[in-house]
């Protein structure tokens, strides 16, 4: 999914709640090819500092996988331009000593809680031997399933109660759709 995280859109990041009278949906055709490359590093920054360089390449990963010994990075998208991400890829990680390894899975969820981290949270996490799963990767945050400090995002998590009450008294009907 590309363009804004529709809950934070909603309910804006201090918890005002909006409703959504218009939109524009623009669809693409689905991608023609996926890669992945895994690697290792020296250090998790390391790891960190290659995908933030890939990031402000344009790049745009699907997911990521994170852990103490490297990174691994799926990438999907038309041929041509999945060969130029690719590229990207590779020159950013050995700019930062990155190795070819074999790849890690993409970790699963266990917990049912993303949260929304910054990278230094996000490097303190995985130094200390966690697998992490990265998600909507911006130069900043990314949305780390693992255990990491940060924001809560997940709809299903501590969080989502109160958000069910208000959302019960809004709309008791359920006209803009079922409870979360």
């Amino acid at each position: 999914a590309a363009g804004p995280e529709l809950m934070s859109l909603v309910l804006g990041g201090e918890g005002r709640l909006a409703l959504v009278t218009r939109a524009t949906v623009r669809c693409f055709p689905w991608h023609d090819a996926r890669r992945s490359a895994a690697f290792t590093f020296e250090r998790p920054g390391n790891a960190v500092d290659a995908l933030r360089a890939v990031l402000s390449d344009g790049v745009a990963p699907e997911w990521a996988a994170l852990d103490a010994q490297g990174l691994t990075v799926a990438l999907s998208g038309a041929e041509r331009a999945l060969e130029r991400d690719v590229a990207a890829l590779l020159r950013r990680a050995g700019q930062h000593g990155g190795r070819g390894r074999g790849a890690l899975e993409a970790p699963g969820n266990s917990t049912g809680v993303e949260r929304e981290a910054a990278w230094p949270e996000i490097v303190r996490a995985a130094s200390s031997g966690a697998v992490l799963g990265l998600h909507r990767l911006s130069l900043a945050t990314a949305v780390v399933s693992g255990p990491v400090q940060g924001t809560v995002v997940s709809p299903d998590a501590a969080g989502a109660p109160p958000l069910a009450a208000l959302v019960a008294a809004f709309d008791p009907r359920h006209v803009l759709g079922p409870p979360p």
